[in-house]
C-alpha cells in the first residue's frame, strides 16, 4: 500500500524521540517535540477522528517504549485512561495538545520521583556498606559499585547528590570518627588503630589523621 506522504504521520518515530527525551528528563525537548507532532498532524489535513487516533497512538507508544517498572504501572496507566477519556471531549487539536502536555508532564514527574527514590535507596545501602566494611582496607569505590551492581559514574552521581559528599569522603570521615574513639580509649598504638579502621599503611594513616 502506497501512503500519501503529505498525509502520513510517523507516530512511532515521534514517540521514540519523546520517550528518549523523557528517560533523560529533558522537559523542554518533550514539549517542543509534542508541539511539532501536533503541527505535523495539522499539516497532514486528516479529519478529526484520524488526528485523534494519531494522538492516542502517540501516548500509548511513548508509554510502551518507556518500559516502566512495575511499581509505576498503576499510576501511569490510570493517567493514560484519564487522557483517553478526556480527548474524546476535546473540540480541536489545540485542546488535545494541552492534554498531551499535561499527561507527559505527569509521566515525567512520576519517573523523576522514582529515580530520586531509587538513588536515595542506593545511597543508603552504600552508607550501610561503609558502616559494615570501613575496617576493610580493600574497600574502594569499585568494590561498593560491584556490591550494588552499579556503574561507578552513575553511583558517584547519585551518592554525591544524596549525601553531599563523595563515597571516599564519606568512607574517610567514618574511619576518622572510629579512629578518634579508639585514640580516646588510649590502649592502642597508632599502627593498631590504623589497622582497625582500614589503613594498611600506618604512615599514611598518620598523615590523614594528622597525628
Amino acid at each position: 500500500q502506497i501512503r500519501n506522504s503529505a498525509k502520513y504521520v510517523d507516530v512511532f518515530e515521534w514517540a521514540s524521540q519523546i520517550a528518549t527525551a523523557m528517560r533523560t528528563n529533558k522537559v523542554e525537548e518533550i514539549s517542543e517535540k509534542t508541539d511539532r507532532f501536533i503541527e505535523q498532524i495539522k499539516m497532514s489535513y486528516v479529519n478529526k477522528s484520524r488526528s485523534f487516533v494519531y494522538v492516542q497512538n502517540l501516548v500509548l507508544s511513548v508509554i510502551n517504549l518507556l518500559e516502566l517498572p512495575e511499581e509505576l504501572e498503576e499510576e501511569i496507566y490510570t493517567q493514560e485512561r484519564q487522557f483517553m477519556s478526556q480527548i474524546n471531549r476535546c473540540e480541536n487539536l489545540d485542546e488535545v495538545a494541552k492534554r498531551i502536555h499535561e499527561t507527559f508532564k505527569f509521566i515525567g514527574n512520576v519517573m523523576l520521583k522514582q529515580r530520586d527514590s531509587y538513588g536515595k535507596r542506593q545511597a543508603m545501602l552504600a552508607l550501610d556498606y561503609i558502616d559494615k566494611n570501613y575496617a576493610d582496607s580493600s574497600v574502594t569505590l569499585n568494590s561498593v559499585c560491584s556490591a550494588l551492581a552499579m556503574s561507578t559514574s552513575y553511583f558517584s552521581s547519585i551518592f554525591k547528590n544524596y549525601t553531599g559528599e563523595t563515597f571516599i569522603e564519606c568512607l574517610t570521615k567514618k574511619r576518622m570518627e572510629k579512629a578518634k574513639l579508639l585514640l580516646e580509649q588510649g590502649n592502642l598504638k597508632t599502627y593498631e588503630i590504623a589497622e582497625a579502621v582500614g589503613y594498611s599503611d600506618a604512615h599514611y594513616f598518620s598523615i590523614s589523621f594528622k597525628i
